[in-house]
């Protein structure tokens, strides 16, 4: 039971962003589909081509009863199998196309998802840093303001 995928399926297909990236199980079960629905291209292009040189064979066989007739059928033939295999392979095209595209885009967001992440962490390391350094900075001023008190306070105690 394998979906038919247009390839307006294709441009549509959205993926949803977890915490960190695109859902993979998604994308990878999105370019499977778009797999076996090549496959299956490929699957009929050979069926047809087979069906072609099959036809030929009858034909050539049947030629030598009504030449003419079965020329004519067979050049029939051909041209229906010739247009079905150029369309197939346009929708083939088109498809690996559109996914080609959306791997791009894909990866492209996948980048931007790594930038962003660098760029917070670098922020948050910056952020410990600063905080760290003040966290100092009030203690050492702190020391400061109570050392004089307790100095005065040993002065005062020693005179008695």
């Amino acid at each position: 039971m394998c979906m038919k995928i247009e390839p307006v399926d294709i441009k549509n297909q959205r993926f949803k962003v977890k915490f960190r990236g695109f859902d993979v199980k998604a994308v990878d079960s999105f370019l499977q589909s778009v797999a076996e629905e090549l496959e299956e291209e490929v699957q009929e292009n050979q069926a047809l081509q087979d069906e072609i040189d099959q036809l030929k064979s009858i034909l050539a066989e049947k030629e030598k009863t009504d030449p003419e007739v079965l020329k004519q059928r067979l050049a029939e033939v051909e041209e229906t199998c010739s247009y079905m295999v150029k369309e197939a392979r346009l929708t083939a095209d088109e498809i690996l196309k559109d996914a080609r595209i959306e791997l791009s885009n894909l990866k492209d967001e996948i980048e931007s998802t790594k930038n962003f992440k660098k760029q917070l962490e670098q922020f948050f390391e910056s952020f410990l840093n600063f905080n760290t350094k003040l966290l100092r900075m009030w203690k050492t001023e702190a020391d400061k303001v109570i050392d004089p008190k307790a100095a005065r306070l040993q002065g005062l105690s020693n005179e008695d």
